[in-house]
């Protein structure tokens, strides 16, 4: 039986560059044509990878958050994986 693992995953981007598209593709394989702010969604996404079962815990942030006090890419970078998405 394959293994299970569980991953949680944060986008962060500026405002308007296509974080929320970018994820409901992934997720949904849904095109997104209009753009409709986001304050923070958050999707789950089971699927099977290099043989084993993971599961995905995504948010998708308003871009906004990237602003906030010690929220930035330098601790992301010392803590982990991570994504920059930007226009």
């Amino acid at each position: 039986m394959p293994e299970k693992s569980k991953y949680k995953i944060v986008v962060l981007g500026d405002v308007g560059c296509g974080k929320s598209a970018l994820v409901k593709r992934f997720v949904r394989n849904e095109i997104v044509r209009t753009y409709d702010p986001t304050i923070e969604d958050k999707y789950v996404k089971k699927m099977e990878f290099r043989g084993n079962l993971v599961e995905l815990e995504i948010v998708d942030t308003s871009g906004k958050v990237c602003r906030f006090r010690g929220f930035g890419l330098g601790n992301l970078k010392k803590n982990g994986n991570y994504w920059r998405i930007s226009s």
